[in-house]
């Protein structure tokens, strides 16, 4: 399986396919091993200054 790492702006629209919720909901299967729980707006912004 490929990915996108970027799209233009004109492409996010409700009516293309690779945005539908249908395919969202599939996906979230491939990511969930690397869901974690944040419990503070601090955590969070931990996580996020790492990357």
């Amino acid at each position: 399986m490929t990915s996108i790492g970027k799209y233009k702006i004109k492409d996010i629209q409700k009516k293309n396919p690779l945005f539908s919720a249908i395919r969202a909901t599939v996906e979230t299967a491939f990511y969930a091993n690397n869901v974690e729980k944040i419990e503070t707006i601090a955590e969070a912004y931990a996580l996020a200054k790492e990357t």
